[in-house]
């Protein structure tokens, strides 16, 4: 270093670091170089990097079910309401992620929705800001959450609901539709109903047919002066989630439509456990959400594991099953 400004020679012990550079100061050119080889570090990645958000939901209007415990109700959606019908959106891969971003971006604790019984509007539940979670009670990851209930006085007993969000239910009508009470005309007609269903799909026989109905309802639907009678029957099995009772067991399911005399077989469902597994339909409410004058009736099913719905409507003015969560496949059997 002898013979340099010591500043100079500062300059140069700091610098030596950086690869190659030739500076020149008052006519004296240096040329720094580094080890061969040596070039800039790169950056490690971070290790801290946060995800990025999921994108929101772009859903059309849901379709809910809700059921009263107390002073309280149990909100849940049921599916999406498209223009085609209810669409189910929980099942597959996206299910999970699907089900948390309904809870978080549609049943937020306040929100309001709508309470319907037979199509009538019949109240308002506002969701609570606990107990809100995502659900594996169904096949499906479903949300749920608790609610504050508020009903018209005539409602004041009604256990089960349709229910839509507040902004999306303009123009349902309030009143109050009271459930009916079965008469022997009603049970008569169910158990004639049922022996036609039977002998058209060429079921076994129960015992005691009186004995293997399960339930009955009657569902006042537009258009008619006379309830329509829906009615469940079992055979060899019970209404509960769990093993059926013997490998001949089925589940029959039958509307009827009043007519000027008696009911006409117009939808039966026959699910014979051998071939489709167990799936014992429940009535759980009927209701007009979509607004296009035909009632909609919701079912509960249970199974061997689980509980699913599935819903029955009329296309082209003949009644099927429009809408069913796709659940649980027929099980291996010897």
């Amino acid at each position: 270093m002898t013979g340099l400004p010591r500043w100079l020679a500062a300059v140069g012990i700091v610098t030596a670091a950086w690869g190659c550079d030739n500076i020149a100061w008052g006519g004296i050119e240096i040329s720094l170089r580094g080890p061969a080889g040596d070039s800039l570090p790169s950056r490690p990645p971070p290790t801290d990097s946060v995800p990025p958000p999921e994108p929101p939901l772009s859903l059309g209007p849901l379709v809910y079910v809700a059921s009263r415990t107390g002073n309280m109700a149990v909100l849940s959606p049921l599916g999406e309401l498209g223009a085609g019908g209810l669409l189910s959106i929980f099942a597959g891969s996206e299910g999970e992620r699907v089900a948390k971003a309904v809870l978080a971006e549609r049943m937020r604790p306040g929100a309001e929705f709508v309470l319907l019984s037979h199509g009538l509007r019949v109240g308002t539940l506002t969701l609570a800001a606990e107990g809100a979670e995502v659900s594996r009670e169904s096949c499906l990851p479903r949300p749920r959450a608790r609610g504050y209930l508020e009903l018209v006085p005539e409602g004041a007993d009604l256990q089960r609901f349709m229910a839509l969000e507040k902004e999306r239910a303009r123009g349902t009508t309030f009143g109050f539709r009271g459930p009916l009470r079965d008469q022997y005309e009603h049970r008569a007609a169910s158990l004639a109903l049922a022996a036609e269903a039977i002998r058209s799909v060429g079921a076994p026989w129960p015992a005691e047919l009186r004995e293997a109905r399960q339930e009955i309802h009657l569902v006042p639907l537009a258009g008619k002066e006379r309830p329509w009678i829906l009615a469940t029957f079992l055979y060899q099995d019970v209404a509960q989630i769990g093993p059926p009772g013997g490998r001949g067991a089925y589940s029959l399911l039958v509307l009827g439509e009043p007519q000027l005399e008696g009911w006409r077989l117009v939808y039966s469902g026959y699910r014979p456990v051998a071939s489709r597994g167990k799936g014992v339909p429940r009535f759980f409410a009927a209701s007009d959400w979509d607004q296009d004058g035909q009632m909609e009736i919701v079912l509960e099913i249970l199974g061997e594991r689980h509980r699913w719905w599935a819903v029955l409507g009329q296309i082209q003015g003949a009644w099927d099953t429009i809408f069913e969560d796709p659940c649980e496949a027929p099980p291996d059997r010897p």
